[in-house]
């Protein structure tokens, strides 16, 4: 308020999910970046979503950022509104209401300047953080804090996410990794493949936990699709064997594993190695185009953590990568 010279009230009113408001300074930021929880479908049953904000706004001369959402979120993730018999009729009675907009971001003019005041909690998915630093870009402010230098660069390249499951007794063991491992693996848009559905694994700070798989072992997929050829072998005619485009797979894991790219084996630790740790694991190609990722994870104590991130002979980080959890 005495920066602004206007009244300003903060008011506690937490959200799930915010939209953004038309303005420069949100140019390019996607509301999908406004909800706590993303890919829905494939989420784990113990995954929440989560408030984004804690407190709205009031105040009289300025340009919202962000406002909220009409959207019952709050009662079917708080109040506990789950069953059917429940949950329709609360979500008509919600649909008839009215809902005034509230403010969680603005712009306002400040003597020479413009103050940009954001209600996002910053401890929350790195898509809000991403978001706050576009908002800088777009003020024309160089974003140097410590909240976007902490983000090291390994984990702003590793693999985002992944789909797993479980090991289940009842299986021919070779058989189900025969199955994972092969070249032409294929998982359909539902997560669903021969083994059962698989969940989703989000990786946090370049690293995921398949959740609920203490003293089990996990299967763990991924699709890797890339734009450049990286292996040396698969050359154009006439073109110069070129061993820098291998490239090598630092693997981060808490359980003994085996690696599988495009039916390849590459062994990881042997044993359990009892804490979360990494390894390199040299010459990990990978074809232009589709390619297939696969890890045995043998089972241990705790939740099982796995990252990974690749880059080339000279240590640069792949950057002509996307990833993908299933094949349409």
């Amino acid at each position: 308020s005495d920066l602004l010279g206007q009244p300003v009230t903060v008011r506690e009113d937490p959200c799930y999910q915010l939209l953004s408001c038309k303005h420069p300074l949100m140019r390019n930021v996607s509301d999908a970046q406004l909800f706590g929880m993303g890919k829905v479908m494939y989420a784990n049953a113990a995954a929440k979503n989560h408030v984004i904000a804690d407190c709205s706004m009031e105040i009289g001369d300025a340009e919202w950022l962000l406002t909220s959402c009409d959207a019952p979120w709050r009662g079917l993730f708080v109040e506990g509104v789950e069953s059917g018999a429940i949950k329709i009729p609360y979500i008509t009675r919600w649909g008839r209401e009215n809902h005034p907009a509230r403010c969680y971001g603005f712009a306002a003019k400040a003597g020479k300047g413009t103050l940009v005041v954001l209600q996002l909690r910053q401890d929350t998915a790195e898509s809000f953080r991403r978001m706050t630093e576009v908002i800088c870009m777009n003020a024309g402010l160089r974003a140097d804090t410590d909240m976007f230098s902490a983000m090291k660069k390994q984990m702003r390249y590793s693999v985002p996410e992944f789909m797993w499951l479980s090991v289940e007794e009842s299986w021919d063991y070779d058989t189900a990794v025969s199955y994972h491992a092969a070249p032409d693996y294929f998982l359909n848009n539902l997560g669903e493949g021969s083994y059962g559905w698989m969940q989703r694994a989000e990786a946090d700070d370049g690293c995921a936990v398949l959740l609920n798989s203490a003293g089990k072992g996990a299967f763990v997929t991924v699709f890797m699709d890339c734009a450049l050829n990286h292996d040396p072998e698969n050359r154009a005619q006439g073109e110069i064997l070129d061993p820098s485009i291998a490239p090598d797979v630092t693997v981060t894991s808490s359980r003994a594993f085996n690696l599988y790219v495009n039916g390849k084996k590459f062994s990881g630790f042997g044993e359990d190695p009892g804490e979360v740790k990494s390894m390199v694991i040299q010459d990990a190609l990978l074809e232009k185009g589709l390619n297939r990722i696969f890890f045995e994870l043998l089972p241990g104590q705790g939740d099982a953590v796995l990252g990974a991130v690749f880059r080339d002979k000279q240590g640069a980080y792949l950057t002509d990568v996307t990833y993908r959890l299933t094949l349409d």
